[in-house]
């Protein structure tokens, strides 16, 4: 085992991918739910479930990542760092993107 984290490189990208889907989900879900079925309690239930599972995975993802920091491999290490780093900014762009579900009410116009 030469100490790489995960998939190597999948590593890196499997953090911003997490973000990626939960984005997508909350504005995808806000477009069907609000056209179909007129319920913003539905949507904020959506895009709640769907933060709460990515902030498991990404925490998931960040250790793993930090099992691997202290690695003898330079280029193992680099990439435990860099996972660990976009686990975190990811985590923070998904709050973010939550943020908006818990503040505002879906379906307005």
């Amino acid at each position: 085992m030469t100490g790489r984290t995960l998939a190597g490189p999948f590593a890196m990208f499997a953090p911003p991918a997490v973000w990626a889907a939960v984005f997508l989900l909350a504005y995808a879900s806000e477009s069907v739910v609000c056209s179909r079925w007129n319920s913003p309690g539905l949507h904020a239930v959506l895009v709640m479930s769907a933060g709460i599972a990515g902030l498991a995975t990404l925490a998931i993802l960040a250790h793993e990542a930090a099992r691997h920091v202290a690695a003898t491999d330079r280029e193992a290490r680099f990439e435990a760092r860099a996972s660990l780093t976009l686990a975190g900014l990811s985590a923070i762009a998904l709050l973010w993107t939550m943020l908006p579900a818990v503040l505002l009410s879906a379906c307005m116009g």
